[in-house]
């Protein structure tokens, strides 16, 4: 069995110095929403870091749309139940 907990957390991508007016026109124009966008717009040029653990934090069930956050699976993974709709 498993526990899957759902968090919120930060993923850090190093921009160079070149680029950086045009990621924040970007940011701020909505061009630019996920890091997915960083690198479909100047692929190699961006260095990926990595996700932030020290940051990340549990996901209350209003933040995620009042779906589930905690989730159990067996070994099938199929889900047995969750913080939402209880047994399944």
């Amino acid at each position: 069995m498993q526990v899957d907990f759902k968090i919120t957390t930060w993923e850090r991508i190093s921009i160079p110095q070149e680029l950086e007016e045009q990621v924040i026109k970007g940011i701020l124009n909505e061009e630019i929403t996920c890091s997915d966008d960083l690198y479909e717009m100047f692929g190699d040029d961006c260095f990926n870091e990595g996700i932030l653990s020290d940051v990340s934090q549990q996901m209350t069930i209003e933040e995620n749309d009042h779906n589930a956050t905690i989730e159990v699976l067996n070994d099938k993974g199929d889900t047995i139940c969750d913080n939402v709709n209880g047994s399944m």
